[in-house]
């Protein structure tokens, strides 16, 4: 497990997110692909109701782009004035080039600033936020740190398991290095993976290792596969909880000094028991999977959003993130609004 005490040096200038048009309900998804599960089955399964799905003609950057610009007009500032982009994605516009590189040509084209991917899977926001603090403590000024998900199509339309999980979506927050302060600001974070879960979930097809061919794509390996769904949820929540014990400890905090819990939103089952395992009251911890969905690495500052939206979160307030995704990783962020 890798740390970083921040101590208030990397602070939050601006949030935001970006969420497509389409709303794609449980009934749906049932009618449209045939699905050989029940609306109920969705809900008590993984808790989501509805999720959005980008359209045909968007892509991860052009999602990134969205939340982008409404990042850069909270913040009044121009992206010729950044030091360097991260986009945390799973779902990229292409194997190359980044889908950063896109993003940065379409916000002002002529940048030369570094601009480059993530990817840590469900993890990537905050892994790439890690990366974007260490860059600032150390000289630069302002980082961009999105992350767009298009999970959407990278699931087997005919996989009634799988299918009804994932939704669409992008989000980020402007990075930029202050004076320390315990107050206000990044605090402490962290980082862990464990390489042995590269074998329960992937994308096998389409990489260096299984490269696409006709049969390959007709059997469905350019698709997301998940071998033990039961090992996932244990261990996404057991890494979850100690990665936000970690950093909790690591700012100085106790549960009681925690305004706000922010959860990767994988299962409702999964946020539910994380809560519960850090004894952090319901009221106090976000749950918007239920209309959002898994977003993979979009999730957290999605519901960042949302919750700053719904007034559940404000300025001052003691935040803790924390997110798993397949590889294993995992990663927690104790952050002072």
């Amino acid at each position: 497990m890798a740390r970083l005490n921040v101590e208030g040096r990397v602070g939050l200038a601006a949030l935001d997110a970006y969420w497509p048009a389409r709303v794609v309900t449980n009934r749906d998804l049932i009618a449209e692909f045939g699905l050989p599960v029940t609306e109920s089955w969705i809900r008590g399964r993984i808790g989501v109701e509805e999720r959005r799905w980008a359209a045909a003609d968007q892509a991860a950057s052009d999602l990134a782009f969205e939340a982008a610009s409404r990042i850069l007009n909270r913040a009044g500032i121009r992206a010729h004035e950044l030091d360097r982009l991260i986009v945390s994605t799973t779902s990229g516009d292409w194997i190359m080039p980044s889908t950063a590189c896109a993003v940065q040509d379409r916000l002002e084209p002529g940048c030369t600033y570094p601009a480059y991917d993530v990817s840590a899977a469900c993890s990537g926001f905050l892994y790439a936020i890690e990366a974007a603090s260490r860059a600032l403590m150390t000289g630069e000024d302002r980082v961009l740190v999105l992350a767009s998900e298009i999970r959407s199509r990278q699931i087997n339309p005919r996989e009634g398991r799988i299918l009804p999980i994932y939704g669409d979506a992008a989000g980020g927050a402007l990075l930029v290095s202050r004076e320390p302060s315990r107050t206000e600001g990044l605090q402490a974070m962290v980082l862990y993976a464990d390489g042995a879960g590269t074998r329960n979930v992937t994308i096998p097809g389409g990489g260096s290792r299984l490269p696409l061919t006709p049969e390959r794509l007709a059997s469905g390996r350019q698709y997301m596969e998940m071998k033990d769904g039961r090992e996932i949820f244990e261990r996404a929540t057991e890494t979850m909880v100690r990665c936000a014990r970690e950093v909790m400890e690591m700012a100085g905090w106790r549960l009681d000094d925690v305004d706000y819990l922010v959860p990767h939103q994988a299962n409702l089952g999964m946020i539910r028991a994380i809560r519960d395992e850090l004894g952090v009251p319901p009221d106090r911890c976000a749950e918007f999977i239920q209309r959002t969905g898994n977003c993979s690495s979009a999730t957290i500052p999605l519901s960042l959003k949302l919750a700053s939206d719904a007034g559940r979160i404000k300025k001052g307030d003691r935040l803790v993130l924390t997110a798993a995704g397949g590889g294993y990783t995992a990663g927690a962020v104790a952050l002072v609004l």
